[in-house]
C-alpha cells in the first residue's frame, strides 16, 4: 500500500474572533494517485482544510505533512508546483482572454519576469482541449457565463500540472452534461498518478468517483476510509443531519431523501 501523500494529524484551526473553531481534531491521510471527496453540509468546515492543506491558513494545533514533511518546511515554490487550487468563484480585475488566463496556471514554472515559452502554451491549449473550451480561447474572461467561467477555472489548475489537485465544489455551478464532463477528467486524473481532492455538498458527486470519502459536520471529521465501507445512510443522514437513503443504480450509490420521515406536521 502507498505510503500517505498528505497527512492531516489532530488538526485545528479557528478564525480570528471567533467564538467557536473552524475545524476541531481533524485527521486523515490522502494517498497518492486516489480520488477523495470532503463530503458535508454548507459550513462544515470544508473550504478552510482545503487553505490548510495549501498553506493559506495555519493550524493553531496539530500538524499537516505533505510527503511526510510539514507543510511549513516546503518551500512556497514547491508548494505551488505541487498543489494547485480550483476555487469556487474567482473575481477577474483583469480583461484577461481565456487563453491568457489558463496560462496563469503556469506561473509556478516561470523565473522571475520570464515568458511562457512552448512548453507552457502546449500545456494551456491541452488543459482547453480537455475542458472543451478551445473555442474560447480569444474570448474575454468577464464575458463568460457562470459555468464556462467555472471550466476555465479547472483548466488553469490542469495547465499547473500539480501532483495534488484541490478543487472546492467544482460542480456546484455546473449544468449536467459539464458536471459529468468534469468529473469524468477528475478521475482520469487520477487514473494518471494524479492526486485529487475535492469538497462537495453533494454525496452523489463523490459516489461517482470517489476512492475515498470524508465525512465532515460542524468542523469535524465524523468517518473517513474508502467509499464503499463509509457510503452508507446511517453516515450520510449524521453527516447531513436528515434522514437519507441509498440505492443501487447500474452499480452506482444514489442518494434519496427520505421524506416519508422528515415531511413536517401541516
Amino acid at each position: 500500500m502507498n505510503a500517505a501523500l498528505l497527512s492531516l494529524q489532530e488538526v485545528c484551526f479557528r478564525y480570528p474572533d471567533a467564538r467557536t473553531p473552524a475545524l476541531e481534531g481533524v485527521t486523515f491521510d490522502v494517498r497518492p494517485g486516489t480520488v477523495n471527496a470532503i463530503l458535508g453540509a454548507n459550513g462544515a468546515g470544508k473550504s478552510t482544510l482545503l487553505h490548510l492543506m495549501l498553506g493559506r491558513y495555519t493550524p493553531q494545533r496539530g500538524q499537516i505533512l505533505l510527503q511526510d514533511r510539514p507543510l511549513r518546511a516546503h518551500s512556497r515554490r514547491t508548494l505551488s508546483r505541487t498543489l494547485g487550487l480550483v476555487p469556487q468563484r474567482e473575481h477577474v480585475p483583469f480583461d484577461y482572454r481565456v487563453l491568457e488566463y489558463v496560462l496563469l496556471g503556469r506561473t509556478p514554472h516561470l523565473g522571475f519576469l520570464a515568458t511562457p515559452k512552448r512548453a507552457d502554451l502546449h500545456a494551456a491549449w491541452d488543459a482547453l482541449r480537455q475542458l472543451g473550451l478551445e473555442s474560447l480561447w480569444d474570448r474575454p474572461v468577464t464575458t463568460l457565463s457562470g459555468g464556462e467561467h467555472q471550466l476555465a477555472l479547472v483548466a488553469r489548475a490542469l495547465a499547473q500540472s500539480p501532483q495534488i489537485l484541490l478543487l472546492d465544489e467544482p460542480t456546484s455551478h455546473l449544468d449536467l452534461a459539464n458536471k459529468k464532463r468534469v468529473l469524468e477528467i477528475m478521475r482520469a486524473l487520477a487514473d494518471r498518478q494524479m492526486t485529487v481532492i475535492y469538497t462537495t455538498h453533494d454525496p452523489e458527486s463523490a459516489s461517482a468517483i470517489a476512492d475515498n470519502v470524508i465525512l465532515m459536520r460542524e468542523g469535524r471529521v465524523l468517518r473517513h476510509g474508502p467509499l464503499g465501507e463509509i457510503f452508507n445512510a446511517e453516515n450520510l443522514s449524521e453527516t447531513y443531519g436528515t434522514l437519507l437513503d441509498v440505492a443501487q443504480i447500474d452499480g452506482q450509490k444514489v442518494i434519496l431523501l427520505n421524506l416519508k420521515h422528515d415531511a413536517p406536521q401541516i
